[in-house]
Parts: C-alpha cells; structure tokens; sequence
C-alpha cells in the first residue's frame, strides 16, 4: 500500500509539472525534493504568520532550491523581501518569476506595488499595462492602474480603470470604495455615498468603511448621519475614545449639547492624558455658553499641552464672548453708576487681544485670531469714547 500510494503521488507530481510546462515524468527524488520545498513553504507561510521575517525568507529561499519551478515560493519569497525593506532583492525574485512564470500576473502586480511603494509611477504603470498585455481581464492588474492614476490626482482615468473592475466584477467591493474615495478626493463627497452604503450593504461590520462615510457626511454637514455611524462605532469598539470624540464633534456641530457632552467626557474617560479631549470639552461649553466649565477645561488641557496654540484660541475666544456681553450690557444702560462694567469689559477685551496675539500668525488659529483682535479693537475703541464721556 504504501508503495502505490508513493506511485500516486508522484504521479500526482509529474501532473503538476507538466502543468508548469516542465518534464512530464519526474524521478521519486525529485518527488521528495519537491515534497520537502512544500514543506519549508509552510514554514515559511507560518512564519510570515508571526512576522518573523528573517526564517520566512530562509524558508522560501529553501523551498526555492530545493524546487526551482515552485512560482508560489518566489513570490512569497519576493513579498518577505519586501517586508524587511530589502527592495533590491525582492524586485531581483519578483522579476525571475515574471521571467519563468509569465502566464502569472502574481510577478506584474508585485513589481508594480514596488515601483508604486518609491513613488516611480511611470514605471508602475508600465508594469500593470505589461501585465494587462497577458491577462486584460485581470482584476487586480486593472484596479492597480486605477490606484496608481488616482495617486497622481488623475481623478477621470482612476475612475476609468475602477469602473472597468465592476464591468467585470460588479461584487468587487474594493473598487467600490476605490470609487467612492476618488469623489472624496474630487471634492463631490455626495458622489461617494451611494458606494460606501453599498459596500456597507454586504459588508456591514466594516469599520472602515463607517469612518470613511462619517466623514462624508462630515463633509456634507449632515452631522446627524455622521452620528449614526460613530455611535455604531461605539457599540463594535467601546474602548475606542476616537469614537466617542468624533461623535461628541458632530453632536455639538448639531447643537445637541448635552449629547456631546456625555460623548466627550466618556472620550476623556477612555484617555485621561489626552489634552485634544479636553481642548474640546472647552469648546464645547464655549458654544454651549457655559464660559467658567470651558476655562477651566482650557487650564486642565494646558497643563498636559502648554505650548498647543488651541489654548490661546479657546481663552481668547471665552474673554472675547465675556468682553462682548459686558459691552452689550453696558450698551443698554449708559450711565456713571455702570462705569464699573464699562471697565470690566475693556479687562476682558484687552485679555482677549493679549491671547489672540499669540497666534495671529498660526496657520490653523490665525485667521480667526485676527479677526478677533479687529473685533476687540473696535469694542475697546467704543468704550473708551464711552469711558471718557461717562466715566470721568
């Protein structure tokens, strides 16, 4: 029994062979050759498994010796290469593949991601379109020229070479996302929707595909969609505080206060030590006109991120709202007796402009620093005519 089943496989064996356009008969030598170089594959698929990067490669350069036409080695062999950075080599392995093996598109893709992965395009796109001359129904060689197009911001071709995908393959969720991100990338973000909630459609749990149509609707100022997506974001990773800090964004963006609130705080929970939470905690209450929670939020943030120009904007912004309803009340009821408020007013205002001039020339706060300190300046410049007349 035991010798008819060595005749069955190497039989087997000789089959494959012959498969790969090699001899059609093989020696029971060479059967256990090859039985071996399967064996080391395995090792090397495990260790590829753990990371293990350096015995991966010792494993596929083995089972490469010990059968030279196995094309499955070279290429988990070239991928091992690639892990570690060793470019020079993997190119080497993907490129006697492609040499041996060419009715493979396994060789094109990888050179190509190569090529994709040091930003040569040109040479990327020309081993895709070298691939494609073999295999022009390839879905992967087409969705390769998509990406690679879309990367160079030709937004019209990558949405070409996608589209042909699904002509082909109308379940390739890939490139509906593909697609979907191009009109991201476009700036038509409604575009994209309908292709992140098909893919959602069949692949629900997908949470990547959730955050990216958050941010769609982010985008579209649809905040409480957005909601939607992040508050089922929560319920798959509970311990997640970006989750909860984004749905305390789009809450607060709809002016559900109390909702972000609950969001943010739970953040905060989740990442004691992170000052972004706590700079939108005080952001929050700033909108939410609850000025004394927002200024000391901005203290407890400063204390982690002391040099983060958000602290300015934030107590810039509370001095400001407190200058501004001091003058308005003192708008109302001009008189002596009030001076004490006209003077209030000006502390803040001026308090305000001190802030805000720490930034003016940030890119992020800048603008609105700017147009803060005008907006002060010309508070100050009234109530000091005020002051002058009524406050002598």
């Amino acid at each position: 029994m035991h010798t008819i089943n060595k005749i069955k496989s190497v039989i087997m064996l000789s089959c494959i062979m012959a498969a790969l356009g090699t001899a059609q008969v093989i020696s029971e030598a060479d059967s256990m050759k090859i039985e071996e170089a399967k064996q080391y594959y395995s090792f090397g698929q495990e260790y590829l498994r753990q990371q293990n990067y350096e015995k991966a490669i010792e494993s596929f350069q083995k089972s490469v010796e010990l059968w030279p036409e196995y094309f499955s080695a070279y290429i988990a062999l070239a991928m091992s290469h690639t892990a570690v950075r060793d470019i020079i080599e993997a190119e080497s392995t993907y490129t006697r593949a492609k040499r041996m093996f060419p009715d493979s598109s396994k060789a094109y893709e990888g050179l190509a991601l190569l090529h994709l992965d040091r930003r040569n395009y040109d040479a990327a796109i020309a081993e895709y379109n070298e691939g494609l001359k073999l295999h022009p129904n390839n879905i992967k060689l087409i969705y390769g020229l998509g990406y690679v197009y879309m990367q160079e911001k030709e937004y019209a071709t990558a949405l070409q070479y996608y589209n042909k995908v699904l002509s082909i393959d109308p379940e390739y969720l890939e490139a509906m996302v593909a697609i979907a991100d191009v009109y991201v990338a476009k700036g038509v973000p409604d575009s994209a929707t309908g292709y992140f909630l098909d893919v959602l459609d069949k692949k629900p749990e997908n949470m990547m595909i959730r955050e990216k149509l958050a941010d769609v609707y982010i985008d579209l100022k649809q905040y409480p969609k957005a909601a939607e997506q992040y508050t089922f974001l929560t319920t798959k990773d509970p311990e997640n505080y970006y989750y909860y800090l984004q749905l305390g964004l789009v809450n607060q963006w709809s002016k559900k206060y109390s909702n972000a609130e609950t969001a943010l705080k739970k953040a905060h929970e989740l990442d004691a030590e992170n000052s972004e939470v706590l700079f939108r905690l005080a952001d929050l209450y700033i909108d939410w006109g609850k000025l004394g929670a927002a200024e000391e939020y901005v203290k407890q943030a400063q204390a982690l991120s002391p040099s983060n120009p958000y602290g300015s904007y934030l107590y810039g912004d509370i001095y400001l709202r407190r200058g501004y309803s001091l003058t308005v009340k003192w708008q109302k009821d001009k008189k002596k007796a009030n001076c004490p408020t006209l003077n209030s007013a000006l502390g803040y205002l001026n308090t305000a402009v001190s802030y805000f001039s720490k930034i003016k020339s940030d890119q992020t706060f800048g603008p609105y620093a700017q147009k803060g300190i005008s907006s002060c300046n010309n508070y100050i410049k009234t109530l000091n005519e005020d002051k002058w007349f009524y406050c002598k």
